[in-house]
């Protein structure tokens, strides 16, 4: 079904790399000359007319030109429903909605379309925290149990210093990803259900160890804002963030019947509407106008020093960041943005829905993009570069570098050292296998095996290739613009990802080391005995715990991508626990065995996985 009725084009075939999960290019132009004549000809056309009605028609043409940008890449990823708004630091120079809130009911997106903010709501979780600092009620390096129950957080790290405020504010605390068990449904439970005697909050790391984005870490400050304002959080938020900024169309209250949000449609179908009980990460509902309102305020010159303060480099001293910037929830640079001084981002996630927001506080300008199509991830991104673009080449006279020149030599990091392959790496993709053949390299992920090509500018860093059928050698580099290398950072052996012009941690080098005999009789297949809105969503049922080269794993079928497995490493502790190997978001996380009515179960995030039992019959199933 396509939802754009103007026009139809011939479907592209396109060979779709799991790696565009992680990397996603902007698509390259060559039509920025094109565009400056057609501009300077408007002017020179009409020497007569006025300096404002000169503006007028450079102004006209540029919404011309955002517009045919825009509907060309969402009609061509056939996106469901997106809103869009580019600003300066005090006026929204271009907004317009495409596509439907609503495709059933035939609605059409409008200014007042409401989305899911998803982790863009942290930026506004974050300012909220630091005018607390302001008005005397907290200071961002307190120990967070100066304001929550000491025994709320178990750790493994007994030498480790105290969580601080601004631990959680840059995504360092160590905490675990999510409580994901009850984390979404059609009414949630309010943040207060983690100080819980049921929920166990353990930590991955110790803190400042490395960035690990962590929605509990930003529910556990929205507890902190209630226990200082002693206000609900999403009452703060209206006293100290909507209500200041007339962001009337702006909510962290979770109806059904919110203002006039879209409909989220996961791959292409219309989803169940459901809200999250993290509501100071991703529970933020607002319109590309309202937030517009929101970021200008980090654009104006002379702005408010502490907000300033949520934008600056907050982990210079991680060495596991490598060049990987943060401040308070924000990325500074790694975006295809050049030359436009500094560059901060964030994009957003939730099960339906779709968002980012990209600022050039040097330039004073900023565009925030959001889609009720959970499919629009590169969308999105090429939408809101491609915006700022446009803007740069037509308010600064700024053409972003073709791709050849993007291509430079990869610097030696400081504490990084030259490393050699390992068999396995553990990533956020699962388990990642490398076997050499004659003089080539093999990366297997996800089932799809790259050759690893050595890259001529850069020793030590590789190119990727991607055989189609086995015997057509395809390069995808300039797709993904991506190169990886084994080095080894405090005493750590691990796989870096080239991207962007940043370096990243991809994986951790891992050795299965002994099986506990408990997990060794516990390998079978596994249904998630308590599903909720979220495993439902994301359509996950079963999965397998198994022993192969001489290594456990529990895996399962991605959904996104249909016949392609995850493998999950574990690496056992004792008889009851275990932990997903790596480094990063979602790892270093534990995962127990519990007996349950004389059953043994596993437990991973508050969900229940119990063994399929099954019969002679299942054979003729």
């Amino acid at each position: 079904m396509r939802y754009f009725k103007k026009i139809d084009h011939t479907p592209d075939v396109k060979l779709v790399s799991p790696f565009l999960l992680f990397c996603r290019d902007v698509e390259r132009t060559s039509l920025h000359m094109v565009r400056l004549f057609i501009l300077v000809s408007i002017i020179l056309a009409n020497p007569a007319q006025s300096k404002d009605s000169a503006e007028d028609g450079s102004q006209a043409q540029l919404k011309k030109i955002l517009t045919e940008k825009i509907t060309e890449e969402i009609d061509r990823e056939d996106t469901i429903g997106l809103n869009v708004a580019v600003f300066d630091s005090e006026k929204i120079i271009y907004q317009k909605g495409f596509g439907y809130s609503d495709v059933f009911n035939d609605v059409e997106t409008d200014h007042n379309t409401q989305y899911q903010g998803g982790a863009i709501t942290g930026i506004l979780t974050g300012a909220l925290i630091v005018k607390l600092k302001d008005l005397g009620l907290l200071s961002l390096d307190d120990p967070i149990d100066k304001y929550l129950p000491g025994n709320l957080i178990q750790s493994n790290f007994s030498n480790a210093n105290q969580i601080s405020i601004r631990n959680l504010l840059t995504h360092h605390s160590g905490l675990p990803l999510n409580i994901f068990k009850g984390s979404w449904a059609k009414k949630p439970e309010s943040i207060n259900s983690l100080l819980s005697e049921d929920v166990t909050l353990r930590a991955s790391y110790p803190p400042d160890y490395i960035y690990a984005f962590s929605n509990i870490g930003y529910s556990l400050l929205g507890l902190i804002a209630q226990e200082v304002t002693r206000k609900s959080f999403s009452s703060a938020m209206n006293t100290y963030i909507f209500t200041p900024l007339k962001m009337s169309n702006s909510s962290m209250v979770h109806t059904n019947n919110v203002g006039k949000l879209a409909t989220g449609y996961r791959d292409g179908e219309e989803a169940t509407r459901i809200f999250p009980r993290d509501t100071p990460s991703v529970g933020l509902v607002s319109t590309v106008s309202d937030l517009s309102k929101f970021f200008q305020q980090y654009l104006r010159r002379g702005s408010d020093n502490t907000l300033e303060e949520t934008i600056t480099q907050q982990n210079a001293h991680v060495l596991l960041d490598l060049e990987k910037q943060v401040g308070f929830t924000w990325y500074i640079g790694g975006t295809k943005i050049k030359n436009a001084g500094k560059v901060i981002w964030r994009g957003g996630a939730t099960p339906n829905f779709r968002s980012r927001v990209v600022l050039l506080p040097e330039k004073h300008i900023g565009v925030v993009v959001m889609s009720n199509d959970s499919r629009s991830w590169d969308v999105i991104e090429k939408v809101s570069d491609a915006s700022l673009s446009l803007l740069l080449e037509h308010r600064f006279n700024i053409a972003q570098p073709e791709e050849d020149e993007l291509k430079e030599k990869i610097p030696q990091l400081e504490g990084v050292k030259p490393g050699s392959f390992n068999k396995f790496y553990s990533s956020f993709l699962g388990r990642i296998e490398l076997v050499k053949t004659d003089e080539l390299h093999n990366l297997d992920l996800l089932g799809w095996e790259f050759n690893l090509v050595p890259d001529k500018k850069s020793l030590g860093w590789y190119e990727l290739q991607y055989d189609l059928l086995g015997f057509i050698p395809i390069d995808i580099s300039w797709i993904a613009n991506l190169k990886i290398s084994p080095v080894v950072i405090k005493n750590e052996q691990v796989l870096l990802a080239y991207y962007n012009g940043k370096q990243y941690l991809v994986g951790k080098a891992f050795e299965s080391g002994e099986i506990h005999t408990s997990w060794k009789n516990m390998q079978g297949e596994y249904k998630i005995s308590n599903p909720d809105a979220l495993t439902d969503a994301m359509k996950i049922s079963t999965g397998s715990l198994m022993i192969r080269d001489d290594a456990l794993f529990f895996t399962y079928e991605l959904p996104i991508f249909v016949g392609m497995t995850l493998e999950i490493p574990l690496q056992t502790r004792s008889n009851t626990t275990a932990i997903i190997p790596g480094l990063g978001t979602g790892m270093n996380e534990t995962i127990s065995l519990s007996a349950k009515n004389g059953k043994k179960t596993i437990i991973y995030s508050g969900y229940e996985l119990e063994k399929v039992t099954k019969s002679i019959w299942n054979i003729f199933d």
